[in-house]
């Protein structure tokens, strides 16, 4: 509300992953709240425009997404830029989506492939397929083992998504703003985003595009403009 009143925004992580919601309290209580999707990261308000009522817009990251709330409602939400894909990994997906490679070798060769450029590098896909044992007990389950000595679930898996295309994504780790127009507590603010990355992108405020980015040594864990 446009009350020249200040507002407690909190973004609630919730409980085990469940029940992340966005809330306003209007002293000790809720004035409004909004389930999110995923497990929030960063939060900061800013103001889009100079239109009346003059009131700031909430940003809310989320995994790779800006929820912007305008209005205590949604308003507009941002994805992050996909990141370029190792041609090494689409080869060896690709394989295994031809049969070429057994579930047990495209995991050896993507654990290959994660000594030699590191983990982040790598899809959340293939993170998954490295994450899953290659052996089971067999006395425990002997229908677990395939042929080729994998387990049944990296098997499934690996049928289910090999011909998919691959996609990686990064995370928001921290959110800023910075002035566009004016030095006032009140003027136009771009939102400015640090991500896992380590890239830096500062977002136009009301086309929601990005205006720059730069690329950092590490991931920026906080950011102050």
């Amino acid at each position: 509300e446009s009350d020249q009143d200040y507002r407690l925004v909190v973004a609630d992580h919730g409980t085990n992953d469940r029940n992340m919601k966005l809330k306003i309290y209007k002293g000790t209580k809720i004035s409004y709240e909004n389930t999110l999707i995923e497990v929030p990261t960063a939060l900061c308000t800013f103001f889009m425009d100079n239109n009346q009522p003059h009131m700031p817009a909430i940003a809310v990251a989320s995994g790779a997404y800006l929820y912007v709330y305008r209005n205590q409602r949604p308003y507009f939400k941002f994805t992050l830029p996909p990141l370029e894909v190792l041609p090494r990994e689409k080869e060896l997906w690709q394989q295994a989506a031809k049969k070429e490679l057994t579930a047990y070798q495209l995991q050896t060769q993507l654990q290959q492939l994660m000594h030699e450029e590191g983990e982040p590098r790598l899809t959340t896909r293939s993170q998954k397929l490295l994450s899953m044992d290659a052996f089971v007990d067999i006395d425990a389950d002997p229908d677990s083992v395939r042929g080729d000595g994998g387990s049944r679930q990296m098997t499934d898996f690996v049928r289910s998504t090999a011909s998919g295309s691959l996609r990686r994504h990064t995370v928001v780790t921290c959110l800023d703003t910075m002035k566009k127009t004016g030095d006032g507590t009140d003027s136009v603010s771009c939102v400015v985003i640090g991500t896992e990355s380590a890239q830096v992108f500062v977002l136009d405020p009301e086309a929601f595009t990005i205006l720059q980015d730069f690329k950092l040594p590490s991931p920026p864990c906080v950011l102050h403009s």
